[in-house]
């Protein structure tokens, strides 16, 4: 139900976004003025993130959507997000925006190594502002190879949780050294949220499809059959 997702999404950038875009700053008039305008922005485009999320019913394009925006809000590098393999162990990117190797845009890794991996545990967001040189980072060579092919210094990214469970991570990293402040982790926090129960209704979406087909299919053999055995008995 379309109006039942766009109320929840809606409802959900009111009550935990504006926390950080309404909270006071002590700045001259001017600074002030700025400062809403921006915070006012980022709503917005919180609100039109939200809104087309909710209105997406395919998954890949679900995906696709998340990491655009993400990247667009954050002004970097590249985004991207990974969905879980429990059954491997592993972690793996399922969709991008502004990657350029095609080795770190398929990239497959244990749950629990480098940035990916740790965030896809679920356990919190975390960020590097130099991830080769991280010496609290586990690393896996292989992995440190791709990342330096990409040329990426800062990685930031948050899990993405459905009923309680992992189900993979919401990632943005950059070429040069770069905090991401509290509040940009907010950011990509609400949009992980947001993000996991759109994921979460198109593959429910997407299923409902199939099972309707189905039994469409199972209804035409039934019919195909009566209309046989009506036959054989004339």
């Amino acid at each position: 139900n379309h109006s039942h997702r766009d109320a929840f999404c809606v409802y959900h950038v009111s009550m935990v976004d504006m926390d950080f875009l309404s909270a006071p700053t002590e700045r001259p008039a001017s600074e002030d003025d700025s400062t809403e305008r921006g915070r006012e922005a980022l709503l917005r485009a919180l609100l039109d993130t939200a809104a087309e999320l909710s209105s997406l019913q395919d998954v890949e394009s679900v995906l696709q959507s998340i990491v655009r925006r993400t990247r667009h809000l954050l002004r970097s590098d590249m985004g991207y997000i990974s969905l879980n393999d429990h059954a491997s162990g592993e972690t793996y990117i399922r969709q991008s925006d502004g990657v350029t190797t095609t080795k770190y845009r398929t990239l497959r890794m244990p749950i629990g190594y480098g940035i990916l991996g740790r965030v896809a545990t679920g356990v919190a967001p975390y960020q590097t502002t130099d991830y080769l040189r991280d010496e609290s980072i586990p690393h896996l060579d292989s992995i440190d190879e791709i990342v330096a092919g990409e040329g990426v210094l800062t990685i930031m990214g948050v899990p993405l949780m459905i009923g309680g469970q992992v189900i993979g991570a919401l990632m943005v990293a950059e070429r040069t050294s770069r905090v991401f402040s509290p509040q940009e982790v907010d950011i990509v926090d609400s949009l992980g949220k947001h993000a996991a129960v759109a994921l979460d209704n198109a593959e429910r979406y997407t299923r409902a499809l199939e099972d309707a087909e189905l039994l469409s299919r199972e209804h035409e053999q039934s019919q195909e059959e009566l209309v046989s055995r009506t036959q054989l008995m004339d």
